[in-house]
This record gives C-alpha cells, structure tokens and sequence, in this order.
C-alpha cells in the first residue's frame, strides 16, 4: 500500500478493473469477461463505447475485455466515498433513496437509507429504478407477503417491498459483503424485522426452497443467468404470483422470455428506459 492509499482508506483484498471498450453489446462483453469477477457493471459512455467497472479477487494478469483498461487495488473508503459523491438522494414514486449523508424527505414519502458499500444497487442504474416503479404497481393491484430477492446488492429492492407492503423477504447473493451490507442497510431502514438476507449461489439452496413459493420474486442480474437460472427463478413464483425480471437489455427481452415462457410465466408489463428493459412477469393461478 502506498501512502496515498493509506490516507484515504485500507485495501480490501479485492481489485478493481475499469475498461472502456468498443464491443457492441452486453452479450460480448458476457462472453470475454465469463465468471471472472465477483460483480460487474455496466454503463454506456460517450462515443457509444461502453465504461466496464468489475472486480475481482486476484489481480488479473491478462484481462479479456478489449480497450482502454486501468486495474488497480480497491480501496474501501474510495469505494465509498466515489458511491456517495455519484449518488445524491432520488425519488421513484413513493420511494426517497439517499445515502446517510442526506437530508430525510418531506412527510408522506417512504425514506430508504441505502449505503452502497463495497455492494451494488442503490437505486440509480435503470434495471433498479425500473424495479422499483413494477414493485409500486404491483403493491396497487394486490397484497404482496412473501417477497425474494435474487442478486439482492445493497438489499434494496427486499427492503423497499418490506417497507411498502410490510411483507417479509428474503434477499441472495453469491457475494459475502453484500450480504453484510444488505443486513446493515435492513437495520438502518427499521426493516431488520421483515429482511433476511443469506449468502447463496443461485435459488436451490434450502435457506430458499424452505420458504417458497413467493408471490413477489425479483431478479436483477444480467442476460446470461437469468436465461441459465429460469428454471430455478420460476420455480419460486407462487401461483398467482409475479416475477419482476431487470439486468437486462430490450434487445434482449425476446431471449429472456422465449426461455421463461417455457416456465408457464407469461409477460403482462414492460419498462423501458435508454437501452434497459425491466419485465413483470406473471404465473396464472391454479
């Protein structure tokens, strides 16, 4: 570590990798970066090139994605100062997101303190606005109990559907920290009554299965696994149930459902924004 990193924060074992390239689409970048790192993100930057931020346990001593890469420790302090500097408060619909920094909402708004963390998902990025926008519909047709949360990040969207519904819910994810932060952010939103969230590869495990079905499942990771995981995602969704699907692109919508219509799932709402899709899905009743 040099002095600078000792000024601003610890190492935490973890790196960070940042590539501008010039693949066409999320598909090529899937299929250069594989399972490589522990989180990927994805945005669209200028000249229609596409800004790539992983990271990854070890550093990597040939990176497969093409372009402009720079690779470096990743700083835990950095890391957070960068998400609160990115990330002032925000409204979607009913909802208030900010971090603690912030200054609490008007009356009548749900209040969500969110810290990102070293986790993803704070509510910016279009896959979780959008989320967020299908939850309320869906709060407004019916009641919502029992809520997953595949992918959870940061446990913003099963804390979001606990303070809204009051329902229960349970969030995944394959990274250890982000579970810690979503069980931090649970508590600081008064939601750790109504939150579980355990660190869990994909949907089989028991912490999972012993719990379904679940009239309201969310699964906010990208293209590839959910088309791998649809099986064990639609296995969750109650009869009568919905599945709120984000991570996605709207060219990849017709992929996506050509495989969870296979599922009996049928799709009843899409939404769009830039070149992100999030579906409802919808499990008929028996």
């Amino acid at each position: 570590m040099n002095r600078d990193q000792a000024d601003v924060g610890e190492e935490t074992g973890y790196w960070q990798v940042v590539t501008l390239t010039d693949l066409s689409g999320l598909d090529e970048i899937e299929a250069c970066l594989g399972d490589l790192p522990v989180s990927t993100s994805v945005f669209k930057a200028d000249g229609g090139r596409w800004r790539v931020e992983a990271i990854v346990e070890d550093r990597p001593e040939v990176w497969p994605l093409p372009g402009e890469t720079e690779i470096s420790p990743l700083i835990q302090q950095d890391w957070v100062a960068q998400s609160q500097a990115a990330l002032p408060a925000l409204r979607i619909g009913r909802f208030h997101i900010r971090g603690g920094w912030d200054t609490p909402p008007p009356t009548g708004l749900i209040d969500l303190v969110i810290e990102a963390g070293q986790a993803f998902g704070t509510g910016r990025h279009e896959s979780t606005s959008g989320c967020l926008i299908m939850l309320q519909r869906t709060a407004r047709r019916r009641r919502i109990h029992n809520v997953l949360d595949v992918g959870t990040g940061a446990g913003i969207l099963a804390i979001a559907a606990a303070r809204l519904t009051n329902a229960t819910a349970l969030g995944t994810d394959i990274d250890r920290r982000s579970v810690e932060v979503a069980r931090e952010n649970a508590e600081l939103n008064d939601a750790k009554h109504l939150c579980r969230f355990f660190h869990a590869d994909g949907v089989r495990q028991r912490i999972v299965t012993d719990r379904q079905p679940f009239d309201l499942v969310f699964a906010n990771i990208l293209a590839r696994p959910l088309v791998s995981m649809a099986d064990g995602i639609a296995a969750q969704v109650a009869s009568g149930g919905d599945l709120i699907l984000a991570g996605l692109l709207t060219r990849q919508v017709p992929m996506i459902m050509s495989r969870y219509r296979l599922e009996g799932l049928q799709l009843m709402e899409e939404w769009r924004q830039n070149e992100w899709s999030v579906l409802r899905l919808h499990r008929p009743e028996d």
